[in-house]
């Protein structure tokens, strides 16, 4: 069967065709996108920016960082044993192993989060000074917290202290690791400063900047600092012991 347009009707049709297309000005054709959000219009309110610190927690959470982490943290001390022979366990573990990458990338991917965070925050116009400053130093906790596990199983390692951008060179030179732990204790002795003694459980709080504080002047032994931060720790009376050394 074959279907035929009279000229009334292929005229109607091209006046309709000439007026939709003409009608097509840049607002239609330049539009935000409606399926994600813009970075350029995020990071505004204090919602904005409650978001984004805990999507920078859910680093934490990864498979490749605590779920996997004791496999390079652990299993080459006398803690802990993987029984079928691991290279890592039998110190024959190489740059490119998976469980070296792994852990490498899941820290840093904490580190790239916390940058987005502490770059960002600070021009959230919707937001009040002191919700700002809290999220900066919950943000900086959690980059020391990374590269805190960074130098102490790479030594030096790159120093990224911005968020990523399309202009920047990605190949970074190593620091040194001064110039790291300079940063780790910077982040945290903010953090501490910062933070407040409670929060909803498994959030950063002053007493863990100040644990993980005397850990790391326990590390560079830095004896006097790192007590001086557990006795702050111990002395706030916000921390005991278990009774029980099983449970």
């Amino acid at each position: 069967m074959k279907l035929s347009f009279s000229n009334q009707s292929l005229m109607c049709f091209s006046v309709y065709l000439l007026l939709s297309i003409s009608s097509c000005g840049e607002e239609f054709l330049d539009r935000q996108p409606i399926d994600q959000i813009s970075v350029d219009n995020f990071y505004r309110t204090e919602s904005d920016l409650e978001s984004g610190i805990l999507g920078a927690y859910t680093a934490l959470q990864s498979q490749q960082y605590f779920g996997e982490g004791w496999r390079i943290d652990e299993t080459p001390s006398d803690d802990s044993r993987q029984n079928y022979g691991s290279a890592v366990d039998n110190f024959s573990v190489t740059a490119g192993s998976g469980e070296v990458s792994s852990y490498w990338s899941g820290r840093y991917r904490l580190v790239t989060l916390a940058n987005v965070m502490i770059d960002r925050a600070p021009a959230a116009a919707e937001a009040s000074p002191e919700v700002i400053d809290q999220v900066v130093a919950e943000a900086r906790f959690l980059r020391a917290v990374a590269y805190y596990d960074l130098v102490r199983i790479f030594g030096a390692v790159p120093l990224i202290t911005q968020s990523p951008s399309l202009d920047q060179d990605l190949l970074y030179p190593r620091a040194t690791t001064e110039e790291i732990y300079a940063l780790i204790k910077e982040d945290l002795a903010a953090a501490a400063a910062t933070l407040p003694a409670e929060r909803d459980m498994g959030r950063a709080t002053n007493g863990a900047a100040r644990a993980y504080l005397a850990s790391v002047h326990l590390t560079l032994r830095e004896y006097t600092d790192a007590r001086d931060r557990a006795l702050e720790v111990i002395n706030s009376g916000r921390y005991s012991l278990m009774p029980d050394y099983g449970d």
